[in-house]
C-alpha cells in the first residue's frame, strides 16, 4: 500500500538557472542578476511586461508601486521565475506588510478539508501567485498532485510524477502525504518532477522552490527546462549471470521527448564500446562490473545511465569417490560418509529459515547406497529441505550427531534473543493503545472506524495470541464490524484492499470464501492474469499472492512472475520497471520465503541491507527518513528470511532498536522521529514485527492446486498441510487428465448426519474431474494404536484397505487405496463404528510434534498390488483343485 507514496513524496532540486535579486523597496533600485545570460521579463502585479536582460551584466529596475514583482528569466535552454514583494521602506524601521502570505485556516480540495499551512497548501498558493494550473487527484491514499502547468504523472516515463521535500538537505525526506505535512515560518518547500525514484534533484527538469518568511510570506523560484534530452535506461538478463554466461542487454526502455527519436545507443563495458539497441556480452570472470549506456536523439542531445552488474562464480560440484569411509570437515562439524563404493556429490547450498541461524546448508547425492553422519561439538537441528520434514538429532557422549541420507540439508541453531514475548511491557502498552482506538461499533480508527484500520488491528491482535471475542466495545468485536460493513466496502475495494481483507479474515479464523455471502478469494483470483500477475502492480501481486496463499491457493505462477521483475540490484519496485524500494522488497521477501526461493530471496536481502540508515532504521527509498512502517516490514522480512533483526545493525544500532525508539510513552509508534502519522497502523505493524510474526501469520488448513495427471502422479503435501492433516503424499491415478483441480481440507465441522463415533479427524479431498483414483499416504503420532482410513460414498462410510508402511522415531505411516475422492475419516481401528454423532470436532491441530523424515520404504504400492494379485490367483487355483478332487470322489 505504501508504494503509492512514490507519487506524493518529494526530493529537492538544485536549480540550474538562478535569479539573484538585491533590494525590495518602492522608488529604489533593484539589482537583478542571473548565473547565465538571460532575457528578463518583469511584471509588477502581473501587469504590462517590461523587457531587459543580463547579457551585459546586472539589470536594474526601479519599481514605482508596491506589490508583487514577477521576474522571468529565459536563457538558451532554461526558464526560471521568481516573485519579489515590493514594499514601502521606512527610514527608521517599521513593520513589513506582505500581500502574498500563506494564510491560516483551510480550503476544500476534492471534497476534503486541507490546511493551508501544509506542503500541499504551499504548492497551491505558489501556483496561484505564478498563474500556474495544477491538477489534484484523489486516491485511496489521499490527495496527490497529478499535474502542474500541464506536466503530469507519466509525462516523462511510466513512473514519473511530482514529489516534495521540506528543508532539504537538513531534514530527511517526509514519508507522509503533502496534505498532512505541516509547514512553519522559514521553511523551504521544494516540489519537483521526478522521472524515477532515485532521480537526483539537479537532474529534474521541472521544479518549484517555495520559501516561507517569518510571517508565512511566500517567495517562489521556478525551474522549467524547455529542451529536454532523451532518457537512457536498460534491462539485462539473466539478472545475476554466471561467469562465461551470455548476458542480453536491452535498451528499449530508453525514450526521447517532444516527438524526437533516439538515433544511437552506445554501450561501454570493460573498456569496450558496443552499439545497438540490444547487445549480447559475456563476462569471463566473477565480480562486479559497471555497464554504461548513452543514448543520442536526432538533435544531438544525450543522456547516460550506469548500472552495476554482479557476475557470480560458475557453479562447481564436488564429486568424489567413497570406498569405505570418508570424513569431510564442514566447519561447523564433520560429515562421515560410508559406502562400499559410490560416486558422491557434495555441494554447498544457500538456504534460510525463520527463527534460526543457518550454520551450513548442503546437498548430498550419490549413485549408490550410502550412509552419512553429521557430528558437531555444538547443539544443532537439521532440516531436510527436500521433504520439508525435520530429521531427528541424537545426543551421544556430550556431542551431537544426526544420521542422514541423500538430499538437501540445513544445519540450524535457534535464536535466543528474539522475538519478543506477548507479555513484554512494550507489547502490552502497544496493545493498550490499540484498544483505545476501538469504537462502539467494534471497529478501529483514529477518528472513526475504518475497514482498513480494523483489518490491521485484527492482524496485530491475532499476532499477540489474543482472543478477538475478548476485544469488544459495546458488545461488538472487530469481526462484527467487518461483517456489518463488508457489503458497503466490497464495491470500493481494489486488489490490495481485497488481499488485506482476506488476510484479516483468515487470521480471525473465518472463511474468506463465504464471509457474509461474499467469496473474496474468488474475487481476488479473478484479478490474476495469465502470467501470474495480480492486479496492475508489483505490490498488488505480492499482497494478492500472500492472501491467496493464506486461503490455501496455489500461487506458484504469481511467484514466478514476481521473480521475473526483480531488479538487478536485488530489490523489488512498486511497479514493474521502477527503481527498487525497501518496503516492497520487504513484502516480496515474505512471499519468497514461503516458496523457498532462496536464490532470489538472498539477493533481495542483500538489497535490504542498503536500506538501513545510520540511525539503524529503515527508509522507504532514496534518502527518506527511517520510519516505523519500513522498520516493521523489514523486521518481518528478515525473520521470514532467517535473519535475526537484532543483528541487523548500522553504527551498532539495530533495526529493532530504532523501531523501539519511536514508541511513545502512550504506547503508540510514531511514523518518524519528526512526525506522528497514522499511529494506529504504525502500532499494529510494530506489534506484528516485534512478536516475530510475518505474513501470512496464519493459513487455512486448505491446499489447492491444478495439475496434469499422466497415469500416476504423486503429490507431496506442504509442511503446513502435513502438520494439520497428517497427509504426507497423494498418488493420483488417471489416464491423461489435464487441468485437474485438486483441493484438500481438514474439516472443522462435518456435514450434518455423517459424523462417525470416535473419529480422530475428518478430511475433504475434492478432485475435478472426479474420475480419478489413488493412494493416500498418511502419518499418525507414534503410539501402540492402529488406524484405518474410511471414506463416505454418499450414503455410508466404507472401510478402505489400509496398509501399515513403517515408522520412524515420531510417526507411524499408513497407506490406503481409494477408488474415488470425497469425505474421509481417520479412525482408531478398534473403534470403527457407523454410529452417528453430533459432537462438534475439536480444533486442535492433528500433528503435535515436529515432523521427522521417515526412512524410505522398500515396498511400493505397485509391488503390493502385484503380490495381492498373485495370492488371488493361487487361491483360485487351489479352489479349482479342491472342486476337482471332490468331484472325482
Amino acid at each position: 500500500m505504501r508504494s503509492i507514496f512514490l507519487l506524493i513524496l518529494l526530493i529537492t532540486p538544485a536549480l540550474a538557472l538562478n535569479i539573484q535579486v538585491s533590494g525590495d523597496c518602492v522608488n529604489q533600485k533593484i539589482f537583478i542578476s542571473t548565473d547565465e545570460p538571460s532575457l528578463l521579463i518583469l511584471r509588477m502585479n502581473y501587469g504590462v511586461p517590461i523587457y531587459t536582460s543580463t547579457f551585459e551584466g546586472q539589470a536594474v529596475f526601479v519599481p514605482k508601486i508596491t506589490g508583487e514583482l514577477l521576474i522571468t528569466a529565459i536563457s538558451e535552454k532554461e526558464e526560471a521565475s521568481k516573485v519579489v514583494r515590493i514594499r514601502e521602506c521606512m527610514a527608521t524601521g517599521g513593520v513589513k506588510i506582505y500581500a502574498n502570505i500563506l494564510p491560516a485556516g483551510s480550503f476544500d480540495e476534492q471534497g476534503k478539508e486541507i490546511n493551508w499551512r501544509t506542503a500541499y497548501g504551499a504548492l497551491k498558493k505558489a501556483c496561484e501567485i505564478l498563474g500556474y494550473s495544477y491538477t489534484p487527484k484523489l486516491t485511496d491514499w489521499g490527495i496527490f498532485v497529478d499535474c502542474v502547468r500541464d506536466v503530469c504523472t507519466g509525462s516523462l516515463g511510466e513512473t514519473s510524477g511530482w514529489m516534495y521535500w521540506v528543508n532539504y538537505p537538513n531534514k530527511p525526506m517526509p514519508g507522509i502525504p503533502a496534505t498532512d505535512y505541516q509547514v512553519y515560518p522559514n521553511d523551504e518547500i521544494l516540489w519537483y518532477f521526478s522521472r524515477s525514484m532515485d532521480e537526483k534533484p539537479e537532474d529534474s527538469p521541472y521544479s518549484l522552490r517555495i520559501y516561507l518568511g517569518p510571517n508565512y510570506e511566500i517567495t517562489v523560484n521556478v525551474k522549467w527546462e524547455t529542451n529536454l534530452p532523451p532518457v537512457a535506461d536498460f534491462d539485462f538478463s539473466p539478472s545475476v549471470p554466471y561467469a562465461g554466461q551470455e548476458v542480453v542487454f536491452n535498451a528499449s526502455k530508453s525514450f526521447a521527448l517532444s516527438g524526437k527519436k533516439i538515433v544511437e545507443y552506445l554501450w561501454e563495458i570493460e573498456g569496450k564500446e558496443l552499439r545497438g539497441e540490444v547487445i549480447v556480452y559475456k563476462f569471463e570472470k566473477e565480480g562486479e562490473y559497471e555497464v554504461k549506456l548513452t543514448v543520442f536523439d536526432d538533435e544531438g542531445l544525450h543522456d547516460s545511465v550506469v548500472k552495476l552488474i554482479k557476475v557470480a562464480k560458475a557453479e562447481e560440484h564436488g564429486n568424489f569417490t567413497v570406498e569405505g569411509e570418508r570424513v569431510i570437515d564442514l566447519g561447523f562439524g564433520v560429515l562421515k560418509i560410508r559406502a562400499e563404493k559410490a560416486i558422491v556429490s557434495l555441494k554447498n547450498e544457500s538456504c534460510r529459515f525463520p527463527y534460526h541461524d543457518v550454520k551450513l546448508c548442503f546437498s548430498l547425492w550419490s549413485n549408490e547406497s550410502i550412509s552419512a553422519v553429521l557430528e558437531s561439538n555444538e547443539s544443532f537441528e537439521i532440516f531436510n529441505f527436500a521433504k520439508d520434514r525435520w530429521v531427528s538429532v541424537e545426543e551421544e557422549d556430550g556431542k551431537f550427531k544426526a544420521n542422514i541420507s541423500i538430499g538437501k540439508f540445513a544445519v540450524l541453531t535457534p535464536w535466543k534473543d528474539f522475538p519478543f514475548d506477548e507479555k513484554d511491557e512494550r507489547i502490552r502498552k502497544a496493545l493498550e493503545y490499540l484498544r483505545s482506538l476501538q469504537r462502539d461499533d467494534g471497529g478501529f480508527g483514529e477518528e472513526k472506524s475504518l475497514f482498513s484500520a480494523t483489518c490491521w488491528a485484527i492482524m496485530a491482535i491475532v499476532s499477540a495470541n489474543e482472543n478477538l471475542e475478548e476485544w469488544k466495545k459495546d458488545g461488538k468485536s472487530p469481526v462484527d464490524y467487518l461483517r456489518e460493513n463488508i457489503k458497503e466496502e466490497i464495491g470500493k475495494m481494489g486488489t490490495a484492499d481485497i488481499a488485506r481483507a482476506i488476510l484479516a479474515i483468515v487470521y480471525a479464523g473465518e472463511d474468506p470464501r463465504n464471509f457474509e455471502g461474499f467469496d473474496l478469494v474468488k474475487m481476488l483470483k479473478e484479478r490474476v492474469k495469465d502470467n501470474g500477475q495480480i492486479g496492475d502492480y508489483v505490490y498488488t501481486t505480492i499482497w494478492g499472492a500472500l492472501a491467496l496463499k493464506s486461503a490455501g491457493e496455489d500461487v506458484s505462477k504469481s511467484i514466478e512472475w514476481l521473480k521475473s521483475v526483480q531488479n538487478p540490484d536485488g530489490g523489488f519496485p512498486w511497479i514493474e520497471g521502477e527503481e527498487s524500494d525497501c518496503d516492497d522488497t520487504s513484502a516480496a521477501i515474505q512471499l519468497l520465503a514461503i516458496a523457498k526461493e532462496h536464490q532470489t530471496l538472498n539477493r533481495a536481502i542483500e538489497y535490504l541491507k542498503t536500506c538501513q540508515n545510520p540511525d539503524g532504521g529503515i527508509k522507504y527509498f532514496g534518502e527518506s527518513a527511517s520510519n516505523s512502517a519500513s522498520d516493521s516490514w523489514a523486521i518481518q522480512a528478515l525473520i521470514a528470511g532467517g535473519e535475526n533483526p537484532i543483528n541487523f545493525k548500522r553504527n551498532n544500532l539495530s533495526v529493532v532498536d530504532h523501531l523501539l525508539s519511536l514508541q511513545s510513552k502512550e504506547g503508540y509508534f510514531k511514523y518518524t522521529a519528526y512526525e506522528v502519522s497514522n499511529p494506529g497502523y504504525m502500532t499494529a505493524s510494530a506489534v506484528m514485527a516485534l512478536l516475530g510474526k510475518f505474513h501470512p501469520i496464519k493459513s487455512l488448513p486448505v491446499y489447492t492446486t491444478t495439475l496434469t495427471v499422466e497415469n500416476r502422479t504423486t503429490l507431496t503435501m506442504p509442511i503446513e498441510i502435513f502438520s494439520e492433516t497428517g497427509i504426507d503424499e497423494l498418488s493420483l491415478i488417471a489416464e491423461g487428465v489435464e487441468n485437474l483441480t485438486f483441493r484438500i481440507e481438514r474439516l472443522r465441522e462435518v456435514p450434518e448426519g455423517i459424523s462417525l463415533d470416535n473419529a480422530v479427524l475428518y478430511l475433504s479431498i475434492d478432485l475435478t474431474p472426479s474420475n480419478v483414483s489413488g493412494y493416500i499416504k498418511f502419518a499418525v503420532p507414534k503410539d501402540e494404536k492402529s488406524y484405518i482410513l474410511m471414506k463416505f460414498d454418499g450414503n455410508n462410510w466404507i472401510r478402505l484397505k489400509t496398509e501399515f508402511l513403517g515408522c520412524d522415531e515420531s510417526y507411524r505411516y499408513y497407506q490406503a487405496y481409494t477408488p474415488s475422492f470425497s469425505y474421509f475419516a481417520l479412525v482408531e481401528e478398534k473403534n470403527v463404528s457407523l454410529i452417528q454423532s453430533t459432537t462438534p470436532l475439536e480444533t486442535t491441530a492433528f500433528i503435535t510434534q515436529t515432523p521427522t523424515t521417515p526412512e524410505p520404504f522398500k515396498e511400493s504400492a505397485e509391488t503390493t498390488e502385484g503380490f495381492e494379485l498373485f495370492i488371488a490367483i493361487i487361491a483360485v487355483i487351489a479352489f479349482l483343485i479342491l472342486v476337482t478332487y471332490r468331484l472325482r470322489r
